[in-house]
């Protein structure tokens, strides 16, 4: 029996990957067919390819589902980062900020992250104030 639902990605990069891996273990492949249009070896002449991801929920509605939409795309990202051969992998970083936004402010997916941290005044550049 022939799949009810049909869906088409465009890429190759870890997005367009890990959406085709995630619906078809969601859903099940016995009720949706996933095609990835994509060329690695294209991929791989661009500048795409020594790129890092960046993950931060922003700039996305509705407001009310994108929290859980963060956590379970982090927690995957967590799962993957221990499989070398997926590559993905954390690494430290910073945002800095020239105001303090007020403790109100600060992203509610803090929470939901490891070693989500304010840094010292001491280890921010001068002109900042947060990081």
């Amino acid at each position: 029996m022939a799949p009810k639902l049909r869906v088409v990605i465009v890429g190759c990069g870890i997005s367009a990957l890990t959406t085709g891996v995630y619906l078809l273990e969601t859903v099940g492949a016995e009720e949706l067919s996933v095609r990835v249009y994509g060329d690695p070896a294209q991929a791989l002449e661009t500048t795409s390819c020594g790129c890092a991801g960046l993950w931060m929920p922003f700039h996305i509605e509705p407001k009310d589902k994108v929290r859980e939409w963060a956590r379970l795309t982090y927690a995957r990202f967590c799962q993957d980062s221990k499989r070398p051969e997926t590559g993905v992998r954390f690494v430290q970083a910073f945002k800095f900020m020239e105001t303090y936004p007020g403790e109100a402010d600060l992203p509610d997916w803090r929470e939901d992250v490891l070693d989500f941290r304010i840094v010292s005044s001491g280890r921010v550049p001068k002109r900042m104030h947060l990081g």
